[in-house]
């Protein structure tokens, strides 16, 4: 099929789901969800000192919802601009992960996921 072979380019190495460990990490720790009111700002669950990436998703809401992920502090109409079942992820290999907000931008009352990946 042309392109990359696995584990070249920008394909990666499988990860293994059962038992095994996650690429970087290897533990999983998910937060209840957090619900945001139409128009609110608020802080999304404070990551544990080892956690090396963390991922967040829109989970509720409706079509028309827009929600902003953003450091805690960053600017209003900032960051990072997800819809419905959108996600997105930050941090890396170096464990660069800051605090992080949601602020709510259009459509219904929305909720979001936050999962901590550690070692």
């Amino acid at each position: 099929m042309g392109g990359p072979a696995q584990g070249e380019g920008m394909f990666r190495d499988p990860v293994e789901i059962d038992g095994g460990s996650l690429d970087p990490g290897g533990t999983l720790t998910t937060e209840p969800d957090t619900t945001i009111g139409v128009g609110a700002t608020v802080p999304l669950p404070v990551a544990p000192a080892d956690t090396l990436r963390v991922r967040v998703q829109v989970t509720d809401g409706d079509t028309d919802t827009r929600v902003r992920i953003r450091e805690v502090g960053g600017p209003a109409g900032g960051g990072a601009l997800l819809t419905l079942l959108g996600s997105t992820l930050y941090g890396g290999g170096d464990g660069a992960v800051a605090d992080l907000e949601a602020e709510h931008v259009a459509g219904a009352a929305a909720a979001v996921m936050i999962q901590f990946e550690g070692p």
